[in-house]
Order: C-alpha cells, then structure tokens, then sequence
C-alpha cells in the first residue's frame, strides 16, 4: 500500500476541488441557458395569448382565430410547458450543483482527517527517531577506553582510537601478507609504501 505525504493529499484536494468546481461551472452555465430558453417560451407563450386580445381590441379583426381558449390551449400552454420543463430541468442541475459542492466539503473533510493521520505518524516517527538519537548519545557519553587501567579516550573519541588500531592492525597485516608473497626475512627492514597497497580479504578485516 502507497502512503501518502501530506502535500501530496493536498494536491489531491486541489486537483478533486479544481475538478469539481470546472464541473459545477458546466452546470451552471446549462441551467442559465435552460433558464433563458424556459423566459423566452414564457415570454412567447405571453405574447401569444396577448396578441389575440389586443387585435381584437384595436378591431383588427382577429375574431375568426377559432375560439380564444382553443387558440390559448394551442400556443400559450404549449409554450408555457416546455418553460415548465426547462424550469424543472434548471432545479435538477441545481441540485447537482449542490450535490458537487457536498462532495467538494465531504472531500475536504476526508482530506483534513488524512492529513491529520499523517501528521501524527510524522509526529510518533520524529518522536521515536530523536528518542533514538538521545539514547545513542548516552550511549557514547558512557562509553571509554583504558589501556591498563588508564583512560586514553572517551565519547566519540573512542571511534577514533579504535579506527586507529584497526589501520595499524591492518598494516601489520599488509606487511606479514607482503614478506609472506615475496619470501622476505621478518625482521628486515620494510618501508610502509612498499605493502600499503597490499590487499587484505574480508576474513581478514574481521580477524584485525
């Protein structure tokens, strides 16, 4: 399972948060041209029922339009519904827009709750690791080294002194590995760079 840094959750905040809202944009720019197509059928649907009346009125002569209910049945409630249906549509997309903003909170607050866990795991690990640095600072406080009885070293100087030994160990053993390859006496005398390179093996390391 990969887990997560608290700024990589709050870059997936933001690409779900950026996400949604491009998406509620969409739905409000469709319900404003629903809502704009349903006042066009309204006004149209107005026009048609007033046309009629004012004809008649100003003695145009539009009685022989068949019956003013037939005529209002016809065009204005035709019109009129579709506007409805635009309307009803508009309120739908309205509730998926409010539907995308639950989601944008609902992920903001899953979010806030994964950073917060993050937050506390850093919290235990930065805990534990300096608890660890602390011990092992004790530790080298504790730590000496004698040679018959006598302090040489202490703390992290000790390191040092037994890096030292080490490298004089390893020498000693460069210079038998070296007199033992070219058949010298021991106990002649051998200048450090003529054995320093020689090649010690694993088993010897540890041995030194």
């Amino acid at each position: 399972m990969r887990v997560r840094t608290i700024e990589q959750e709050l870059e997936a905040i933001d690409r779900f948060e950026i996400a949604a809202k491009e998406n509620i944009a969409t739905l409000e720019q469709k319900a404003r041209g629903y809502i704009t197509s349903a006042w066009i059928f309204v006004a149209g649907g107005t026009a048609s029922l007033l046309f009629p009346i004012i004809s008649n009125a100003c003695g145009y002569g539009y009685g022989n339009l068949n019956l003013l209910g037939d005529y209002a049945g016809g065009m204005v409630a035709s019109s009129w519904t579709l506007a409805g249906v635009f309307f009803i549509y508009v309120a739908f997309l309205g509730q998926k827009i409010q539907l995308e903003q639950q989601q944008i909170e609902i992920r903001h607050a899953k979010g806030q709750t994964v950073i917060t866990r993050l937050e506390l795991a850093e919290q235990r690990f930065e805990n534990t690791f300096f608890s660890l640095l602390q011990f092992q600072n004790e530790i080298l406080n504790l730590m000496d080294f004698k040679i018959k009885g006598k302090e040489v070293s202490r703390g992290r100087d000790v390191f040092r002194t037994y890096y030292r030994q080490l490298r004089e160990r390893c020498l000693l053993m460069k210079r038998e590995l070296y007199i033992t390859r070219k058949g010298l006496d021991p106990y002649v005398t051998i200048e450090r760079g003529d054995y320093k390179n020689e090649k010690l093996s694993f088993e010897n390391i540890i041995l030194a």
